[in-house]
């Protein structure tokens, strides 16, 4: 439980702090297929969240 809490607590830092032109780059630099999805979620949610 422990490493998913801190997996959340990233999650929530990123999407709060980071702005999304940062966010839109790990997206466009990402090679690998996993990452680039990833980084698309977090871009979504962040989006989202900061539109609310």
């Amino acid at each position: 439980m422990e490493k998913e809490d801190l997996l959340l607590g990233n999650a929530k830092s990123i999407i709060t702090k980071v702005t999304l032109e940062v966010i839109k780059k790990k997206v466009n630099v990402s090679k690998e297929k996993f990452d680039a999805e990833f980084w698309k979620n977090i871009y979504y949610i962040a989006k989202k969240y900061r539109t609310m």
